[in-house]
């Protein structure tokens, strides 16, 4: 039956619509001929990593591929200077070498981390940790700088799941409900060592298990009945933007931001998708109750991936319509003025190949790339100081996009 469930899920694509925005599903071919089940992904631009226990996995952009046997638990990283950096902890605390394409043991890990950790990595050697323990009962916070461990803060009964570091002022902790304290948000700040507790979560919604933000300001909180909490840090302000309820319980196990209006949770009962500023919600990819999705990732370049139960891989591409205003709105350069680089974002969903221009002041086409993702860089090392004229056009020669550029 195991396999017949499988078989149905990987044949299955699916394409959603939901406002302004669509989810396309493929799944995907998992080389692991025993389907393991898959607890975890992590996309960094078109590559990713998956696995779990002693069974770890590669997709290079193409294909997956099994690695060699290393103990790896939960997973996180981000794209530093073309490349991935992930840590994860198993029995030490493991590092992706991206040059080999392995984990490679990193460091020893403290003797209190065992149970429950989470890891955040804010950026190269800047890692932070939470954990809880069960024996002593005391919920932990780490910092590793890619040599040492430090010990940040303990306390007693609190049972921390969850950090996201946006500064050394603003290390926000999520702690699980317990005979002593309810669930609760919390900040901490490294630099005066000092707590807050922000938010102390309803004693009947369930406990809160991921935290996630795309801009440093506003962080989403998926808690694990199915309610989705909303963080104005500018503001110090909670809302709850979904509530679970005994029809829609479910899709509670991990959580992504397309952008702050468009939410995607998954875990028991499949995929759904939630929209913030009205509240609607639809599932895109529906499975039974005890049928989990428990990996989620997303690359911010309109892709995203999902593993889950009998080596479920599923690949999602986002795609929507923008209007023309917002497009042309949406180009933006930095640093400008430049003088050897700079750096084009162009976040749109919808359109994927792209072309970037840059005319002189006399109108001479002197620069000419293509690009696919959200973000490219350009080198202008060789281009003379003056101004300049940056256009973006689709694949159809469309001027979308543009703004002036000084060169240094």
């Amino acid at each position: 039956m195991k396999n017949v469930i499988v078989l149905l899920v990987f044949l299955l694509t699916t394409w959603c619509g939901f406002g302004q925005i669509s989810f396309n599903f493929s799944p995907m071919s998992n080389p692991d001929p025993n389907l393991e089940n898959l607890g975890q992904v992590l996309l960094v631009g078109d590559e990713a990593l998956s696995g779990t226990g002693n069974f770890q996995m590669y997709y290079n952009g193409n294909s997956w591929s099994v690695l060699p046997a290393s103990p790896v638990g939960a997973i996180s990283g981000r794209e530093i200077n073309n490349r991935i950096y992930a840590v994860s902890i198993g029995s030490n605390l493991n590092l992706w070498n991206d040059s080999v394409k392995s984990w490679q043991v990193a460091s020893a890990k403290p003797t209190q981390m065992v149970y429950g950790v989470s890891p955040f990595v804010k950026g190269e050697n800047d890692v932070y940790f939470v954990g809880f323990d069960q024996a002593e009962n005391v919920g932990w916070l780490w910092h590793w700088d890619g040599g040492t461990f430090s010990d940040l803060r303990s306390d007693y009964w609190y049972s921390y799941c969850g950090v996201y570091a946006k500064d050394a002022n603003n290390i926000f902790l999520i702690s699980n409900k317990n005979i002593n304290y309810d669930a609760m948000f919390i900040r901490f700040n490294n630099i005066t060592k000092s707590w807050t507790v922000l938010y102390t979560f309803p004693d009947d919604r369930g406990n809160p298990r991921v935290i996630v933000s795309k801009d440093n300001n506003i962080f989403f909180i998926l808690t694990d009945l199915g309610d989705i909490y909303r963080w104005t840090n500018s503001s110090s302000q909670m809302d709850k933007v979904f509530s679970y309820s005994t029809s829609n319980i479910g899709f509670s196990d991990n959580m992504i931001v397309i952008d702050n209006d468009n939410i995607i949770s998954c875990g028991a009962g499949g995929i759904r998708h939630v929209k913030v500023s009205t509240g609607q919600h639809t599932t895109l990819y529906p499975t039974s109750m005890n049928f989990f999705i428990s990996g989620a990732s997303y690359n911010g370049n309109g892709r995203a991936m999902f593993t889950g139960k009998g080596g479920l891989i599923l690949d999602m591409q986002v795609i929507g319509s923008v209007p023309d205003e917002d497009i042309a709105n949406a180009l933006n350069l930095y640093p400008n003025p430049a003088e050897n680089s700079v750096t084009l974002e162009f976040p749109v969903f919808g359109v994927n190949e792209k072309t970037v221009e840059l005319y002189s002041s006399t109108g001479q086409l002197v620069k000419e790339e293509k690009f696919q993702s959200f973000k490219t860089t350009l080198d202008i090392s060789t281009l003379p100081s003056g101004i300049y004229l940056v256009n973006v056009e689709d694949n159809t020669g469309k001027k979308l996009a543009g703004k002036k550029l000084i060169v240094k």
